[in-house]
């Protein structure tokens, strides 16, 4: 039961990692929701005025790690937030022109 707990604070701890990154890059609003496909867990958001949606893919154990607050686990927690740094930057960043397309 415990593990249930630490996966619940893990889902919790993305939300508060998506809400800070997003300060930080001046996303003015994202909604989101989660998807539970046991044991893989989608974190699902899309930009407000924008059709499509994205999706982030944590496994019950990264969830698990991330919301246990133990020092042994935050290299993980790294890892998970600069993998998700790097996604909303490049949905972030204009699409780059054709090299068909003329200058």
């Amino acid at each position: 039961m415990a593990q249930d707990a630490f996966v619940e604070a893990g889902k919790r701890w993305i939300e508060q990692v998506f809400e800070r990154l997003s300060q930080e890059l001046l996303v003015a609003s994202w909604v989101w929701v989660w998807v539970a496909h046991d044991p893989d867990y989608c974190f699902c958001f899309q930009l407000v005025g924008q059709d499509e949606r994205e999706a982030l893919t944590f496994t019950r154990g990264t969830l698990t790690t991330c919301g246990n607050p133990s020092r042994g686990h935050a290299a993980v927690r790294r890892r998970v937030e600069a993998a998700m740094r790097t996604r909303l930057l490049a949905l972030l960043s204009p699409p780059h022109a054709s090299q068909d397309e003329p200058s």
